[in-house]
């Protein structure tokens, strides 16, 4: 098994995975809020705050079984003895060029344990609206907030779609 991506982040001392601090993520709506402002992806680490690196761009289904992906699994590895971080889903609308929460409140991120998110799948659209927009694919961005004394050190988070059982 392999998740689909991996972004890190660090408490006192970065390393080279590690080029963003525990913490610097904010939420994307006021970042990519202004309706047309998509998400720039890019390289991991490239921009340190352009807050890219931790989003998962994903199929909303299965292309052989049809099967609906239903959530997104998290999972959290950092130093010995660290603190649970929590985390925030975000979902970008192509319709509506926003961000949006997927949870209802911050979600904590133990250590060593998957965590699992609500996705979306949307159906196909409707007839006479507009068929231009793609339902292919979903982009979900986790934004990261630290504890208020984390551990020090690397920190890796794993995003990965999963899919409904047929």
């Amino acid at each position: 098994m392999q998740f689909q991506k991996v972004f890190y982040r660090y408490d006192t001392t970065p390393d080279v995975s590690a080029t963003v601090a525990m913490g610097a993520d904010s939420d994307p709506r006021s970042v990519y809020g202004t309706p047309g402002t998509a998400p720039k992806l890019q390289t991991p680490g490239m921009a340190p705050g352009a807050n890219v690196d931790n989003v998962l761009q994903c199929r909303t289904s299965s292309s052989s079984t049809a099967s609906p992906v239903e959530r997104i699994a998290v999972v959290m590895c950092g130093p010995n003895g660290a603190t649970s971080p929590t985390g925030n889903l975000y979902v970008w609308d192509g319709s509506t060029q926003h961000w949006y929460l997927v949870n209802a409140a911050p979600v904590m991120l133990p250590q060593n344990q998957v965590v699992y998110f609500d996705a979306l799948a949307p159906c196909e659209a409707p007839p006479g609206s507009n068929a231009g927009v793609s339902q292919q694919g979903a982009d979900y961005m986790l934004v990261v907030t630290k504890n208020v004394a984390p551990t020090a050190g690397q920190y890796s988070f794993a995003m990965s779609a999963v899919l409904g059982t047929p």
